[in-house]
């Protein structure tokens, strides 16, 4: 891969799109090298590209000896438990990512608490968006946890995870009222028929629970 030579010689470029360009492994290793290099590489969208639980793993350990990359983007890329889980063990050390957008893949409940417990030690972070995701009550309640003792998340991105319910919705709502770093929480579900009912209701929750966080905006 020609462009991650680049990374590792040009000292300026600090953001990079290669979104749905057919990276697959072969890519996601020249990418890996790069990241593991001194380089000004501080933004690197990759959504759309079929990179997978491997090609995010390879990413991942690059990332352990990174000390520039500020956002992460992989959104679509058929990630799952086991590159969730690798996420999770690079969250634990590193020092300099300050987003990371995971949308649209399927990292589910194991996933997201594996996250979940890294952000408890992970200071740095500030910016999680992991909708659509397959995440349910279990994985809701791990995130609401970190919620009560992480300082520095500020937004939090959860929409279109349909099975999140009344339970996990709630711990959500209880941990609003201790959190004073959160400032954004995306939490519709989009449930239909009979779910809305519940939903309304979960909404109402959240919304009119009382909070010490007068900045907190709830999408």
């Amino acid at each position: 891969m020609v462009l991650a030579s680049v990374f590792e010689t040009n000292q300026t470029l600090e953001k990079v799109h290669l979104n749905n360009n057919n990276i697959g492994h072969e890519g996601t290793y020249a990418l890996a090298k790069a990241l593991e290099a001194k380089s000004a590489l501080k933004i690197l969208h990759l959504d759309d590209n079929s990179i997978g639980d491997e090609g995010v793993t390879i990413i991942a350990r690059a990332l352990k000896q990174n000390e520039t990359l500020q956002e992460l983007w992989i959104t679509c890329c058929n990630i799952g438990r086991a590159g969730a889980l690798a996420i999770a063990d690079t969250l634990e050390c590193n020092e300099t990512l300050l987003e990371l957008h995971l949308r649209h893949n399927n990292i589910g409940d194991l996933g997201i608490m594996a996250i979940a417990e890294a952000l408890r030690r992970n200071q740095t972070l500030q910016r999680l968006c992991v909708s659509n995701n397959n995440i349910g009550n279990a994985g809701a309640v791990a995130i609401a946890e970190t919620l009560e003792c992480n300082v520095t998340i500020h937004e939090l991105s959860l929409y279109g995870n349909e099975n999140i319910g009344y339970v996990g919705a709630l711990a959500l709502a209880d941990a609003l009222k201790t959190t004073d770093a959160l400032q954004r929480l995306d939490y519709l579900f989009r449930r239909r028929s009979s779910s809305n009912v519940l939903l309304n209701h979960i909404e109402r929750i959240i919304i009119t629970r009382e909070n010490r966080n007068k900045r907190l905006r709830l999408i």
